[in-house]
């Protein structure tokens, strides 16, 4: 749901926060997500979360992804591979690591360090974005 969400409104989305609000906003929006599904006390609260998460994944996958084809425009190939390759390998030790996470202290730590980390990347990435454009701006 979260994704249609992105769908339909990306364009006044970018238009109004830019790629750097997109960031800062998906990182957000799925830290709270997150938060919530660690926390809900009722099952119907899980719906909102998940509306949270996905449209806070896709403002954020899509800006970074968006910026990995421009790291490298003489060979967008490589460092797409290489965006997608540490997507990947980041799932396959996320999903080891936070298993074990989970059967220490419930399912609750992972969600909560889940979107934790989402938005310190999100917040990373948006602030490296800005200080990289207004180097840009400043430049010219």
């Amino acid at each position: 749901l979260g994704g249609l969400v992105y769908i339909i409104g990306v364009r006044a989305l970018l238009k109004r926060l830019g790629e750097t609000g997109l960031a800062w906003t998906g990182g957000a929006l799925m830290l709270s997500g997150f938060v919530l599904t660690a926390v809900a006390p009722v099952w119907p609260l899980f719906g909102l979360a998940f509306l949270l998460i996905g449209l806070g994944f896709y403002m954020l996958h899509n800006t970074l992804q968006t910026n990995a084809t421009q790291m490298a425009p003489f060979d967008r190939s490589a460092a797409i591979s290489l965006f997608a390759f540490a997507l990947f390998v980041g799932q396959a030790i996320g999903a080891t690591a936070l298993g074990h996470l989970g059967e220490w202290s419930g399912y609750g730590a992972i969600f909560l360090l889940a979107g934790v980390g989402l938005g310190i990347l999100a917040w990373l990435f948006g602030t490296l974005n800005q200080r990289h454009r207004l180097a840009q701006a400043a430049a010219q």
